[in-house]
């Protein structure tokens, strides 16, 4: 009987834990430091699920990451520009992640390039819109979204960017 009682507590107590790490897990990458043939990447996500606050936060800086699991430049730029950001700014900064291999995500990528005006050579991975300004490649990630997002905590936040079919 006792060691019933023991498995059952055994048992409730890994199921709880498994409960509490899963929303954790999901918005975050996984890593393995001595393992360097895993790779840390940014959990696919729907248009809707935040990396960041769900809640509303006064002063809060909006924005769509635009990614693929499999894109090198995607998971540099969230690991060495995103998380960081994330990091220090905590609440006031709120990016969907949007994993591009969901149909439904492509699509609103398609959309936001078309709002943006983006040409078929301009178009790239990863897109970061923040406001009214696209990012698009590694490179203008890492240039240009600290100032960005400093700028936007600065000024009292930035609204979410205006694409048609994105309600956030």
């Amino acid at each position: 009987m006792k060691h019933n009682l023991r498995l059952v507590v055994v048992l409730l107590l890994t199921l709880f834990a498994l409960i509490v790490a899963t929303p954790v897990l999901a918005t975050q990458a996984a890593t393995t430091a001595s393992d360097p043939q895993q790779q840390t990447t940014p959990t696919p996500a729907l248009a809707g699920e935040v990396f960041g606050p769900s809640v509303a936060v006064p002063g809060q800086v909006h924005g769509l990451y635009f990614y693929s699991v499999d894109c090198p430049h995607c998971q540099r730029a969230y690991e060495e520009v995103i998380q960081p950001l994330q990091a220090q700014y905590g609440a006031k900064l709120d990016l969907r992640m949007v994993e591009i291999s969901q149909p439904e995500n492509y699509e609103l990528l398609i959309q936001a390039e078309t709002a943006f005006q983006v040409t078929a050579e301009q178009r790239g991975l990863p897109t970061l819109i923040i406001g009214d300004q696209i990012l698009i490649g590694e490179d203008q990630v890492r240039q240009r979204l600290p100032d960005l997002v400093s700028q936007g905590v600065a000024n009292g936040g930035l609204d979410w960017p205006t694409i048609p079919g994105f309600d956030p």
